[in-house]
């Protein structure tokens, strides 16, 4: 059984993200044997496909039979990226499953989760659609107050108006999709609802508590933000040496040759490793979140109470 630091309770946002971080810490050799598996799966397809697609590119110096070596190399990673990131996706919201306690094991929550990789693939669908077509909108309201600029006086304060509606307009709709995104996710791993329902269940969630939200996202992000740029560091470090060498040999800075492919494959698998601990934080985040909101607008902990002592009175 995880520790799941009693989470039954409505929590402020600090509270939220500093108990995220401390499941991930007290958890963190569970999380990283579900998660080491696609990690390497992506490790792989990321090396792959950029081998694959720089040598490829450079097919002018190469046979045919090179050439399509490359080539074979460079589509097999990204099909081997694709099913990595959908099993890391899946067994991501796994552990959102498990550690806001509706599965007693890891086990029980991926049971529960496979049933929802079609719905993950449509929330994608959805989610892309709904990012058009907000900038389609938003573009063209922009692109209607231009010529207003264009005159003087009244059509100059009403253009400035109408950019500054539209710029913040548009910025408050997508940041409440990607919102309304996360939350999804997170209620695919708690609800057994369809897809629909659970896009407006989270819509509703996010819109009653909008502005605690937006103020959520933009806390989550810098929290991540803080800890994934010092795992950043080594990596920045080595290319910085690099670049420093390649300049000297080139004669110059101006002169540095590219980036060798030994130091793209290891940005690529270093990337991959700072996402395995990142991303499940980020995950728990937003499920802590998902549920801290059902408890204050739904009474969640309660209801789970009264499904607690149903079930322990059926089998008296």
């Amino acid at each position: 059984m995880p520790n799941l630091l009693n989470i039954n309770t409505p929590l402020s946002i600090g509270d939220i993200i500093g108990r995220a971080f401390r499941i991930f810490r007290v958890n963190i050799a569970l999380i990283a044997q579900v998660l080491i598996l696609p990690t390497i799966l992506l490790c792989v397809a990321r090396i792959g496909f950029i081998l694959g697609l720089t040598y490829f590119t450079k097919g002018k110096a190469q046979a045919a039979d090179q050439m399509l070596f490359w080539g074979l190399a460079g589509l097999a990673g990204l099909v081997i990226l694709i099913i990595g990131g959908f099993i890391l996706y899946l067994r991501q919201i796994s552990l959102v499953r498990l550690f806001t306690g509706f599965a007693p094991t890891f086990a029980e929550a991926q049971k529960f989760v496979k049933g929802r990789g079609w719905s993950m693939v449509g929330l994608g669908l959805a989610y892309f659609a709904a990012i058009m077509g907000l900038v389609l909108v938003w573009s063209v309201a922009l692109t209607v107050c231009l010529p207003l600029f264009a005159m003087k006086g009244a059509g100059i304060i009403a253009g400035c108006i109408g950019m500054t509606f539209g710029l913040a307009g548009g910025l408050v709709s997508l940041l409440y999709v990607g919102i309304v995104a996360h939350m999804t996710v997170s209620s695919m791993a708690i609800e057994s609802d369809g897809l629909g329902t659970l896009i407006s269940h989270s819509s509703a969630l996010t819109a009653r508590a909008f502005f605690r939200s937006i103020v959520f996202l933009f806390v989550t992000a810098i929290s991540v933000s803080l800890l994934a740029y010092p795992l950043s560091v080594p990596l920045v470090i080595v290319i910085m040496i690099n670049s420093v060498t390649q300049g000297i040999i080139a004669g110059g800075p101006h002169g540095a040759a590219e980036v060798p492919i030994y130091i793209q494959v290891i940005s690529q698998v270093w990337e991959q490793l700072i996402n395995m601990i990142v991303g499940p934080i980020l995950f728990i985040c937003y499920g802590l979140y998902y549920c801290d909101l059902r408890m204050r607008q739904e009474g969640l902990d309660l209801i789970e109470r009264v499904d607690s002592l149903e079930l322990q009175s059926q089998a008296s």
